[in-house]
């Protein structure tokens, strides 16, 4: 079935199947989607990505433990990952993949976090201390790479 937000195309009939629901579980919240939101976004298929995800998280008040605050969002790819004493943060610049291997350096932007972190470190392309700032939380300012780059922060 045709499912979507927008009008429906010439001689399809909207659908009465939600395209997104929210449900709580326990002390948890679900949303499902009726598409491959993740995919769509990686494969850049669905262009309102990025917006929707700020939507989704305005509308159910969560602030994430950490954001990256960058001026080039369509650019900068940021994975996060957890261990027990720190966080783990990969950023890779799309330019290349757009461009044929041409790179030109870009900035990580800053990090933002929501818990006190104790130190900041990237580890490639080169080793850097990174400065942690307090002014308005826990700010780390990242280092400007062409490829990509891999900091550890240390809870």
């Amino acid at each position: 079935e045709w499912i979507n937000w927008w009008s429906p195309p010439p001689a399809v009939e909207a659908s009465d199947i939600q395209s997104v629901t929210f449900n709580t579980d326990g002390k948890g919240q679900v949303i499902r989607l009726a598409f491959d939101y993740f995919t769509k976004s990686q494969r850049e298929t669905y262009r309102d990505t990025p917006d929707f995800f700020r939507d989704l998280l305005r509308i159910l008040d969560i602030t994430p433990l950490v954001q990256n605050i960058t001026d080039i969002p369509d650019i900068l790819r940021t994975a996060f990952f957890e261990e027990d004493d720190c966080y783990q943060v990969h950023q890779i610049s799309t330019i290349a993949n757009r461009y044929h291997g041409e790179t030109l350096p870009v900035s990580g932007g800053k990090l933002v976090f929501t818990e006190e972190v104790q130190s900041a470190e990237c580890v490639y392309p080169a080793e850097q201390k990174l400065v942690t700032k307090t002014d308005n939380g826990w700010e780390i300012a990242l280092p400007t790479f062409e490829s990509q780059q891999f900091i550890i922060i240390k809870k």
